[in-house]
């Protein structure tokens, strides 16, 4: 094997987002988080160090899928890993869990507390105890988060590895409130790279009504152009009857989220969540809208690995 990185291609584990992880880094199955082989040989402390430096720590084995990935991925190297041994004897992981998987192979359990730590036998595929001053090759474990990045001005949303820009009220010079059409509003946004929002769970839903959160009775202005009321609606890009499945979102993402089959025809969607106005999905029957999202893939950055 030659030094640097073994790189094993996972499994995108996730429907509605796909986590990115930087080039010399690997995606696991069933996280969000992205996995760094080392095969420089350091002690234990120096290992744990390095991972922290990337923002993360060694890798925490959970499951017999996690050991099968790592023990599928490591050849005929043995690394540390993060089954940590506390001062009462515990094992623990990185984080502080308590344990929730075992795999020791034939090692003999030592009551050391203090300088006794794991690593996978890359022969048996189980975990031996080591003194923790022996060099090692070693797995940091770091959150996919922590090499996203969002132009001045956007808002990340890890879960989706995307970023987010709110295109709040704005006033013409009849000191009426504007407002956009879908098409207008999607234009804009793709003038900066990016299309109207999509949304795809629970939890973005829920992410977007935080970042559009109003109360439009603090305006103090006069009513939309075209004499409409005062709006706290923001439009998205869904133009489908309400269904899963039905209509599209403008930037082509499948409708496998949607409101609800509210309509038997199609319309603009909207979302708000407004102090008087309340929150949810929502439409105009003239498509004018007085703000919108804007939503864009983060960019990844690569960390500086010495």
């Amino acid at each position: 094997m030659t030094s640097g990185l073994f790189i094993f291609l996972g499994l995108l584990a996730c429907s509605y987002a796909i986590i990115e992880c930087p080039v010399r880094f690997d995606q696991i199955q069933g996280r969000d988080s992205c996995l760094y082989y080392s095969f420089r040989y350091l002690h234990h402390a120096d290992a744990v160090r390095t991972c922290a430096q990337l923002g993360g720590s060694l890798f925490a084995i959970r499951s017999a899928l996690d050991n099968a990935y790592i023990g599928n991925s490591i050849g005929d190297i043995s690394p540390y890993i993060g089954v940590e041994r506390n001062s009462n004897g515990d094992w623990i992981y990185p984080d502080g869990a308590n344990i929730t998987y075992l795999n020791w192979g034939n090692t003999v359990l030592s009551n050391d507390t203090t300088n006794i730590c794991s690593i996978m036998n890359a022969t048996t595929v189980k975990w031996d105890m080591v003194d923790c001053t022996s060099r090692r090759a070693f797995i940091c474990d770091v959150p996919a988060e922590k090499f996203y990045t969002c132009p001045v001005g956007w808002t990340l949303f890890s879960p989706t590895a995307s970023c987010y820009q709110l295109k709040g009220f704005s006033l013409a010079s009849n000191d009426k409130w504007l407002t956009s059409s879908q098409f207008s509003a999607e234009q804009s946004c793709q003038a900066t790279g990016a299309h109207l929002v999509s949304i795809h769970s629970d939890a973005e839903l829920q992410f977007l009504q935080d970042l559009i959160a109003s109360d439009v009775t603090q305006l103090g202005h006069g009513a939309p152009s075209g004499g409409l009321p005062v709006l706290a609606a923001v439009s998205t890009g869904l133009y489908g009857t309400g269904a899963v499945g039905n209509g599209k979102w403008t930037d082509g993402t499948v409708v496998d989220y949607a409101p609800g089959p509210l309509n038997a025809k199609s319309h603009v969607w909207g979302i708000q969540r407004d102090a008087t106005q309340g929150s949810g999905w929502t439409m105009t029957g003239t498509d004018q809208w007085p703000r919108y999202v804007c939503k864009q893939r983060a960019s990844i950055v690569a960390p500086a690995i010495n």
